[in-house]
């Protein structure tokens, strides 16, 4: 069930992206470490260390998409909180799920689509000429992921029906203005 405050009770396939997101922060800190060591202390930085780290980051937010969208734990600005209150607060939330497995759907397709274009002029990185589509691939796959968890949050929600209160479906930072 998603939005669930105890990491241990999630599925196995958040603790899988976990550790995925784990790997990709442990491996820019790697990166990051050799060539500020690299820099200070022989005067040389890590060849391609900056190209290293614009894939890492890219692959870490990526697959930390899904991760926030199964969990609910996007930033939400409760500007209209004091206005949506009992049903109405859960049709709210339920059209900024749809609102935002839309969005993840329109942010997935649109990356693919740049992937396809970088795997068919067989775009390459400027220094260490390795190619950019698989990356790009990857974070395509990680966002329709997202997109895919978002549904069955939603139909989560859809099965817990109205009686059930955003404020217990939801993890979140609100600011109220």
């Amino acid at each position: 069930k998603p939005a669930m405050t105890d990491e241990n009770s999630s599925p196995w396939y958040i603790h899988a992206l976990s550790a995925l997101v784990a790997f990709f922060m442990f491996a820019i800190l790697s990166v990051m470490t050799v060539d500020v060591i690299g820099r200070y202390v022989f005067n040389e930085s890590l060849y391609g260390g900056f190209e290293m780290i614009a894939y890492l980051l890219g692959l870490l937010i990526f697959s930390g998409f899904p991760i926030v969208s199964y969990r609910q734990e996007h930033i939400v600005v409760g500007l209209l909180d004091s206005v949506f209150k009992g049903k109405f607060d859960w049709y709210r939330n339920l059209i900024i799920l749809i609102a935002s497995a839309v969005a993840l759907a329109f942010i997935s397709q649109r990356v693919w689509g740049v992937a396809m274009i970088l795997d068919k002029d067989d775009q390459v990185g400027q220094v260490l000429d390795i190619q950019i589509a698989p990356y790009v691939y990857g974070m395509a796959c990680l966002s329709y992921l997202a997109a895919l968890l978002m549904l069955i949050v939603i139909w989560n929600v859809v099965k817990a029906g109205p009686s059930a209160t955003a404020a217990s479906t939801t993890t979140s930072v609100s600011l109220d203005v």
